[in-house]
């Protein structure tokens, strides 16, 4: 037989087979295309949902903080809670939080702020820097609760991880405020020279607002 002769015997002999296996298990097949099938647009309309979710979150996010810019706090609060409550694992959810904090916060609402930062601590890992603001931001509720040396305790743990200048001179002067709160001027004092002498030296390139003011008022305190 000649080559082209072979080629198309074992050709048809293997759509022979083909066939026949089809015919056999038709059934299985089918199911088993249309389980691809399902799996295949399952997952096409779970990503659309995912996407459409997190715009969804992203929009009332954008509406609270457009309100809260505006000083509408009490107005804020209704897209902020309803990013919340259907998008609590999104990471606008999760800002949504710390925002409703901000918005109790400013209308000396403390202890809902408060009640607003231990839920959000409930949603966000201790490595996601979203925790460090939480925890900055419990911190400034316990001043304003006059909770000075919970607050001390924020502030000493905050700088004692890896700030940044901004967060340094920042959470520097607001340990300051609380030590002169408690009645520890002096140590209060200690605390600003330093953080002076670091900026004197180039160790810190920005200082923060008020530096020098706020050292000619501790000291005056602790005379």
């Amino acid at each position: 037989m000649k080559r082209r002769d072979l080629k198309q015997d074992s050709f048809v002999e293997w759509a022979a087979r083909a066939a026949e296996f089809v015919q056999q298990y038709y059934v299985h097949l089918g199911i088993g295309i249309l389980v691809i099938a399902v799996a295949v647009i399952g997952f096409s309309l779970y990503k659309k949902s995912q996407i459409s979710a997190q715009e969804s979150a992203s929009f009332l996010l954008y509406q609270g903080q457009s309100l809260m810019s505006r000083g509408n706090f009490d107005a804020a609060r209704a897209p902020l809670q309803e990013c919340i409550e259907r998008f609590s694992g999104t990471r606008s959810g999760k800002q949504a939080r710390l925002d409703l904090a901000h918005s109790f916060l400013a209308t000396g609402d403390n202890e809902a702020a408060l009640a607003s930062l231990e839920d959000g601590f409930s949603q966000v890992e201790a490595t996601d820097p979203l925790y460090l603001k939480l925890l900055a931001s419990k911190a400034a509720t316990f001043i304003n609760l006059a909770q000075y040396r919970d607050a001390e305790h924020i502030y000493r743990r905050l700088l004692a991880g890896n700030p940044n200048e901004l967060e340094i001179g920042e959470w520097t002067m607001r340990l300051a405020d609380c030590l002169q709160l408690e009645g520890r001027p002096d140590e209060a004092v200690a605390l600003l020279e330093d953080l002076q002498s670091e900026l004197e030296s180039g160790k810190i390139s920005k200082a923060p607002r008020d530096l020098e003011s706020r050292l000619q008022v501790f000291r005056a305190l602790a005379q």
